[in-house]
């Protein structure tokens, strides 16, 4: 009879872990929507529960664990996507993966998490990385891009614990960029170490005059660069 009794509120059973992007109560909304309440507890399928959280473009998959014993409990645990960089309206994962396709018009309704993170990235409010380019990007070209972005940050984290926020490709001529300061790459052909030796030796130059620094142009043939000074 435990069983079978009814549950008033579906949602007073929905618990959610190990979410980020997605608030609970959008991840209880996809759930909501498409299963009533008033049924017993063991008619719920948490197969049919995870398949429709997995439609959601930010989750990556998702386990119901279900408890009978004393609050008929249903345990949702999220994996999520990891966005990196977005790239001519396409949310790229750390993978170089497009995150699940979406019509920002039509589907902000049903995903304001994604549209929410869309904007964030716009306004550079997140941590994910806008890419401007005029051209194509492969898979090789992302795993470059984010191989020197990487490496800038590590050398960033040092110096401001700043992060790159986005990158712009003219040409083939990379221009990287925090909120305060502008890392002049050069040709992304260039080889990534050669480029890096070059900020290597202007770290401690750097650290000392940061808030003085505009941009670093690292993009000359030769071993020196330029250090451009705000007006």
């Amino acid at each position: 009879m435990y069983i079978l009794e009814p549950l008033d509120s579906l949602e007073e059973h929905l618990f959610v872990y190990n979410n980020n992007l997605v608030c609970q109560k959008e991840i209880k909304s996809i759930i909501l929507s498409s299963f009533e309440s008033n049924q017993a507890f063991i008619k719920y399928n948490p197969l049919e529960f995870s398949a429709k959280i997995k439609k959601h473009p930010l989750i990556r998959d998702a386990v119901i664990r279900t408890n009978l014993l004393s609050n008929k409990k249903f345990s949702i645990l999220v994996t999520e996507e990891k966005p990196w960089a977005l790239f001519r309206n396409k949310i790229f994962n750390e993978g170089f993966q497009i995150i699940k396709d979406f019509d920002l018009e039509e589907d902000q309704r049903d995903f304001d998490s994604v549209y929410d993170l869309y904007n964030s990235i716009l306004s550079h409010e997140s941590q994910v990385i806008q890419i401007k380019n005029n051209n194509d990007l492969d898979i090789q070209d992302l795993q470059k891009l984010k191989k020197i972005i990487d490496k800038v940050n590590g050398r960033l984290d040092i110096i401001t614990q700043a992060q790159v926020i986005q990158v712009d490709i003219l040409d083939g001529e990379i221009t990287l960029e925090t909120a305060d300061l502008k890392l002049i790459w050069g040709l992304s052909k260039n080889k990534v170490g050669n480029t890096i030796k070059k900020l290597d030796h202007l770290l401690s130059k750097i650290e000392e005059n940061i808030s003085k620094i505009e941009y670093i142009d690292l993009s000359l043939d030769t071993d020196e660069a330029i250090i451009g000074k705000r007006l």
